[in-house]
């Protein structure tokens, strides 16, 4: 009788072993959180707004007169680029004790960020709120920008509801995705986040490629944004 308990015993803490194991496996192997990304700078260009025409009027006579007109907006500006890095484990010296290299992007997220973010708990922006002045009447607003929905999913993360635009590739309404997010314990801290498809069409064009192109609110005194890049 004895010896039929200490096994049943035995079983039962051998069972508790094996499911403390599991559940730290599990745990090592949870995505991993966005990380800060080294930024290497490229040029920057602006557009031009169309010039002003003329036309002549003479006293007794009417004229119709059609016009046309491109305007720079003043409140969003675009970033675009591609990717690199990797997966590493590594000391604090940065000895890698293992690297996982990546050859496909598609999946990850680029982070453009208004400050320095310490927890990646992300809500949907809310539009009641006047992000970068971009909420008003104007037909660029954020409400006319960022006006549909859907579900952001991220390596480390998943989202309901969140307003989301799409950025012109090849002179049309394209795929790359910027989605409108803010960290939910700090609601002024504005997340841009663009998702990653390695070599699409850009929006220049001409066989033109990129891994991202995010749509983010701008000051024409500059907005300084923090880059951050979670790998798929």
């Amino acid at each position: 009788m004895r010896s039929k308990r200490g096994e049943m015993m035995k079983q039962f803490w051998t069972n508790i072993l094996l499911t403390i194991c599991v559940v730290m496996v599990l745990m090592s192997f949870a995505a991993a959180a966005p990380t800060g990304g080294v930024v290497t700078k490229g040029p920057t260009e602006k557009g031009t707004g169309s010039t002003s025409g003329t036309a002549t009027l003479e006293g007794g006579n009417v004229t119709m007169v059609n016009i046309s007109g491109t305007q720079i907006t003043s409140k969003w500006g675009g970033f675009y680029g591609f990717i690199s890095g990797g997966i590493q484990l590594t000391d604090s010296a940065a000895n890698n004790f293992y690297v996982w290299t990546i050859g496909n992007f598609t999946g990850g997220v680029v982070y453009a960020v208004n400050s320095t973010v310490a927890s990646w708990t992300l809500s949907p922006i809310n539009t009641s709120v006047t992000p970068y002045d971009v909420s008003t009447v104007a037909s660029d607003n954020f409400n006319h920008t960022f006006s549909t929905t859907a579900t952001f999913t991220a390596p480390s993360m998943s989202v309901n509801n969140v307003p989301y635009t799409t950025t012109y590739q090849n002179g049309a309404m394209g795929t790359l995705r910027t989605y409108g997010l803010i960290v939910s314990t700090s609601p002024n801290t504005n997340v841009w986040a663009g998702m990653i498809q390695t070599n699409a069409s850009s929006f220049k064009g001409g066989g033109a490629l990129v891994d991202y192109q995010i749509l983010a609110p701008a000051r024409t005194t500059g907005t300084i944004y923090n880059f951050y890049l979670e790998m798929p």
